[in-house]
């Protein structure tokens, strides 16, 4: 009985939700209502969606597919079926194989399939814009895809192996989660000073009740570095940073954890990263 009057309690708490911009974690919008609420909302929304659905369903030509009492009409649609899929997988097989004759083209490979072993559906389309001879200008349009490709895997590279500061030495006691966690908790000592990992433009500077103090700093490439549960932050809006300049200095803001430490997000347009994929702790 001591649970259900637990579990009840806590149903009624009331909750504050409210959702912010990741860029300078200004509150976009919130609301306060308790989980009873939250959940019995839910369950209405999840019931009007079912409702909606079974009468969009029972309405449109899919109500046929639910049941039928003729049995000449579903075998009859069956056999169509059946034929559908088979000329389906005709016409899969015939364009993996003019893929595959496409692929060898621009790699400047013999083609090891003549167009015309495609089935005829898809031959009378291609046979005769197809040779299995390339051409001048095929072959430097092969090469221009090739040098495409090697460049943009080049400049993921350079971009992966940016050289990042460390923002705090110290240890990670909190690894990045994509479903829980959007950065990592790094420990150190009391008073140590946190740099900024990269050039850029302070974009926020401030304090927050979720947060504590928190500084955001934009850099090039779509990069985002965010600093937060701080005890106090040494740069303003607006102001431009350079690598391992002091941008915060320690603290332990935070329910989770009682000693002191920063918590470190990278963004890369957009999206956070783990930021152990980019400097090494």
């Amino acid at each position: 009985m001591k649970k259900i009057r637990t579990l009840l309690s806590a149903l009624r708490e009331r909750v504050k939700y409210s959702a912010s911009d990741p860029k300078n974690f200004e509150v976009r919008w919130s609301f306060t209502a308790s989980r009873l609420q939250v959940i019995s909302l839910l369950a209405i929304v999840t019931l009007v969606i079912g409702v909606v659905m079974t009468i969009l369903i029972v309405s449109s030509p899919l109500a046929g597919y639910f049941g039928t009492d003729d049995v000449s009409i579903e075998r009859g649609r069956l056999e169509r079926q059946d034929k559908e899929i088979t000329r389906l997988n005709k016409l899969v097989a015939a364009q993996e194989k003019y893929a595959r004759s496409v692929q060898a083209l621009i790699l400047g490979k013999e083609i090891e399939e003549h167009i015309d072993t495609l089935v005829p559906e898809v031959a009378a389309d291609y046979s005769s814009e197809m040779t299995t001879e390339s051409t001048k200008e095929e072959l430097a349009l092969a090469k221009k895809v090739k040098d495409d490709l090697r460049t943009g895997k080049q400049r993921q590279s350079e971009v992966l192996q940016r050289s990042l500061a460390i923002p705090l030495k110290g240890e990670v006691i909190a690894a990045f989660d994509q479903l829980k966690r959007d950065g990592i908790e790094i420990g150190a000592k009391k008073d140590t000073p946190v740099v900024s990992c990269l050039a850029g433009t302070v974009v926020y500077s401030g304090f927050s009740t979720q947060e504590g103090y928190a500084i955001v700093i934009e850099h090039a490439d779509g990069f985002v570095s965010s600093y937060a549960h701080a005890k106090v932050v040494l740069k303003k809006k607006g102001e431009k940073v350079q690598v391992g300049d002091p941008v915060a200095i320690v603290g332990k803001y935070g329910k989770n954890y009682n000693t002191p430490h920063i918590h470190f997000e990278l963004w890369l347009n957009q999206s956070s990263v783990n930021p152990a994929d980019y400097i090494r702790f």
